[in-house]
């Protein structure tokens, strides 16, 4: 059988996960699965993951009864352009809620937030951390053409 995806290096999982911009999924393990979409930062080898818990709602109702989380973050060829391939990063762990923000170079709590929001700022304990990239060949052929064409325009344009 062939496959169009390579596993990541530990190296490239860091690389990939300190340039991510945007929203992973949080999923939530039990009897009925639950995943939502949730931003995250990486510092210092860390996921960090902020959770709202006003109003009390499913997602904290699902970490009392079991801890486990998987988070996915994915980078698609468009998000980039077509300049790199398709990835996606899974973490499997629990979370730990982060006590030292300063450690993290993220200044002092703000009380105000956890008052209003509930805001827990959280780090993700891995158990177990996967990374695949696309290597398929018809994703840089289509990257190399849009190229062409993104050239050819940019010289019609100067002409």
């Amino acid at each position: 059988m062939t496959t169009y995806t390579a596993d990541m290096t530990e190296r490239e999982i860091g690389e990939f996960l300190a340039e991510a911009e945007g929203t992973g999924m949080l999923g939530f393990g039990g009897e009925n699965p639950y995943v939502i979409p949730m931003g995250c930062i990486y510092r210092r080898g860390n996921v960090l993951i902020g959770l709202i818990t006003k109003p009390y709602g499913r997602k904290m109702e699902c970490l009392e009864k079991n801890p486990k989380v998987c988070y996915t973050f994915c980078r698609t060829r468009a998000q980039t352009n077509l300049k790199k391939p398709c990835t996606t990063v899974v973490i499997e762990g629990v979370l730990d809620k982060v006590t030292d923000r300063e450690y993290y170079g993220l200044g002092p709590a703000r009380p105000e937030v956890y008052e209003k929001f509930g805001m827990v700022l959280n780090r993700l304990v891995p158990d177990k951390v996967s990374g695949r990239r696309c290597t398929q060949k018809p994703c840089e052929l289509i990257a190399a053409r849009a190229k062409a064409r993104a050239a050819k325009k940019a010289e019609a344009a100067r002409t």
